[in-house]
């Protein structure tokens, strides 16, 4: 039960990830992200439910994938994928208190020269626990 559980929330995340776009649109100012500001490398990924730490593979996902490099800048994001790279206003991306939107929304915090992306969802059940996606980004 618990491994059926964690693969429905793994597919619903790179689902989310396949089928949408940016999702979020909101005015922010540009000092809210100005720590944001570099070119980032796609670290690690992992998954935490509840206290249980578990890491988990990209390599699979191909289109699918998480952003293999993001270069933040003050006015626009530049998204870069294996095979394309889209770019977009820097506004459309990152909203007040600490949400970074694309596609998914996560908030975001950055120390030690890591961006750390985390995407919560809680997951129902007999057991019900927090289901915590981590993205991490170096800078470059």
């Amino acid at each position: 039960m618990k491994i059926g559980v964690k693969k429905s929330f793994f597919y619903v995340f790179v689902a989310s990830i396949c089928n949408l776009t940016v999702l979020c649109v909101a005015q922010t100012n540009a000092e809210d992200g100005k720590s944001l500001w570099g070119n980032w490398t796609f670290d690690n990924v992992t998954a935490h439910e509840g206290n249980v730490l578990q890491a988990f593979n990209t390599d699979g996902l191909g289109c699918c994938g998480v952003p293999v490099e993001m270069n933040i800048r003050q006015d626009e994001i530049t998204f870069v994928w294996k095979g394309h790279t889209e770019k977009v206003p820097f506004n459309s991306v990152v909203k007040a208190g600490n949400l970074f939107c694309f596609p998914i929304c996560a908030e975001w915090t950055v120390a030690d020269n890591k961006l750390q992306l985390k995407w919560k969802q809680d997951i129902e059940g007999p057991d019900p626990k927090m289901l915590a996606i981590v993205l991490t980004y170096k800078i470059k």
